[in-house]
């Protein structure tokens, strides 16, 4: 069991901050007493996220909360904002310009890892000069979760949920709709519910130098192309 100061900081993008159920699964399991991660983001991700939430809602009347009030709501950590890094994102290089921000701040404030669905938006090179890696929010799931965290996370969640999905057995077999590695890894959980077929499948779900798991540097191409080192592969 890690605890707080041991774990992992890992930067959450503005496309994972505005998909609830995404957001959910990661902050709310980042609370079991199994987790190795802590989620961290900056201010211009946030407003970027708020911006997509609102787009969405446009001509409905948007129920969520804003992701601020949600912080202090749900407490997702007194240090959850981290510093954007301008000067940082000027020395980029192949990343897509929207998302210079992102590998900045992360660059910045030394966190080796970002969760986003939008892997091949970084750059190889700009990823290897600061030591990061990317990676799809199915992928990271499925290696950072334990069974009991899984559970666990289902269980809070439904417990605060007024429609349907909201049985733990009931969200699982809807998550294999977006999280197919996830729910693929949990099977033993919930042996007797078949999960939803996915949509599709994103083309790229890793990229980068850094263990998904214990951030090492990646050398061999196993490694390189899995995300995780020989020594971390699933527990």
């Amino acid at each position: 069991m890690a605890t707080t100061s041991e774990r992992r900081l890992v930067f959450l993008d503005a496309a994972v901050l505005a998909a609830p159920v995404t957001r959910s699964l990661i902050l709310i399991s980042q609370g079991h007493v199994a987790a190795r991660y802590l989620a961290r983001w900056s201010l211009k991700v946030e407003a970027e996220a708020e911006s997509a939430l609102e787009s969405r809602a446009k001509g409905k009347t948007r129920n969520t909360t804003t992701l601020a009030t949600l912080r202090e709501q749900f407490d997702w950590g007194k240090d959850v904002l981290v510093r954007d890094a301008p000067a940082v994102a000027v020395a980029t290089e192949d990343t897509d310009p929207k998302d210079r921000h992102v590998i900045a701040a992360a660059a910045g404030s030394r966190i080796r890892i970002i969760v986003t669905p939008n892997v091949s938006d970084f750059g190889h090179s700009d990823l290897r000069r600061f030591g990061i890696s990317v990676v799809h929010p199915d992928l990271f799931l499925a290696q950072e979760m334990t069974p009991a965290m899984y559970r666990a996370t289902l269980e809070e969640w439904s417990a605060s949920r007024s429609s349907p999905p909201n049985t733990p057995p009931a969200m699982h077999e809807a998550l294999g709709r977006t999280f197919p590695r996830l729910t693929a890894a949990m099977t033993s959980e919930y042996p007797s519910v078949t999960p939803k077929v996915p949509h599709d499948l994103p083309v790229e779900v890793f990229r980068g130098v850094c263990c998904l798991v214990c951030g090492r540097i990646l050398t061999d191409p196993t490694s390189l192309s899995l995300g995780v080192g020989q020594e971390c592969r699933k527990r």
